[in-house]
């Protein structure tokens, strides 16, 4: 049901837009927050549902297979890679986690086809930056870090360029991140902007607040452009060198944790929870501090596990 009102919906935002969003170049920033609820609901229920197929047959269906097909061209017609990368990333993670006996062999994890699988996703995700670049600017140009120049004897490499050029950008951003903050932490002020954007009023987001950090170009309405500052350059803004020892400390305390309950408990909400922490979490390597988004997602989990266990509680009490 989920799927069905995810897919309705982002049918009617094309039609509103009067086009296919990935396709429009800048109007993938005009979207309606009830599609993307229901977008990432969609995708929460997949991930849980693919634990339970998983735990019960240990493999998947080919209706499952053709459904998350279907999901994912869907969500990646929107013009964003996350929820494509929460969707395949997280049921991924799911079909690791249970194939490997909750990582009682994880050798496993480095079979030469799962390593094809991952290096054809790295290069599907770039492609789709590059393509979506194109659809309103040169990418020669928008890739300035990026000599293309040098890539025309080795055509191979074109489609990886923009996640590398992504890359050493974000090197480039915690450089000037430290010029600017070093002596000026705002001491948790960046790690709570997320939360404050929830409040009535315009609210600035923490890309946001490093684009103006950086002074980044503004858009027409003159909010400072969305930067992305990596973990350890938000960590760092709002308190150095300590701050990001102390950082990466709790995420690896979190992802040790999760781990735990995960295997003492093996249900699928553990699972997907387990799965949406680590998928989200490697992408702070590039986006900064995890979104407000990533908590709705988590309670969303938890309320799905409590009205689940109560429906089945009545069941057998009647």
């Amino acid at each position: 049901m989920k799927l069905f009102l995810s897919i309705t919906l982002i049918t009617i935002t094309h039609i509103l837009n009067k086009g296919i969003i990935i396709m429009q170049g800048d109007k993938r920033f005009i979207t309606f927050s009830y599609t993307n609820l229901f977008i990432y609901t969609a995708i929460i229920t997949t991930i849980v549902y693919s634990a339970i197929l998983l735990q019960e047959k240990l493999r998947f269906t080919k209706r499952f297979l053709f459904f998350l097909f279907l999901q994912s061209l869907f969500v990646l017609s929107m013009g964003y890679r996350s929820p494509l990368i929460i969707l395949i990333g997280g049921v991924v993670i799911v079909f690791l986690i249970i194939d490997n006996g909750y990582f009682n062999n994880i050798k496993k994890f480095f079979t030469p086809d799962k390593l094809l699988i991952l290096i054809v996703a790295f290069t599907t995700m770039s492609a789709i930056s590059y393509y979506r670049v194109s659809q309103q600017y040169d990418p020669n140009k928008f890739f300035k870090n990026i000599d293309f120049n040098n890539l025309e004897d080795k055509p191979y490499l074109k489609p990886i360029m923009p996640t590398l050029a992504v890359f050493r950008y974000d090197q480039q951003v915690i450089l000037k991140l430290i010029e600017e903050t070093e002596n000026n932490h705002l001491f948790g002020k960046l790690a709570i902007t997320n939360f404050l954007t929830i409040l009535p009023g315009k609210q600035l987001g923490v890309r946001n607040k490093i684009g103006e950090i950086v002074d980044a170009r503004k858009l027409p309405d003159g909010t400072p452009w969305s930067i992305t500052p990596t973990l350890q350059g938000a960590l760092f803004v709002d308190g150095g060198y300590i701050a990001v020892y102390i950082g990466f400390f709790i995420v690896g305390f979190f992802a040790e944790f999760l781990k735990k309950l995960m295997v003492s408990k093996k249900d699928p909400f553990t699972i997907t929870i387990y799965s949406l922490f680590i998928i989200n979490t490697l992408m702070l390597i590039h986006t900064g501090y995890y979104d407000l988004l990533f908590f709705i997602l988590l309670v969303l989990i938890i309320l799905l596990k409590f009205i689940t266990y109560r429906i089945n509680f009545k069941i057998h009490e009647n």
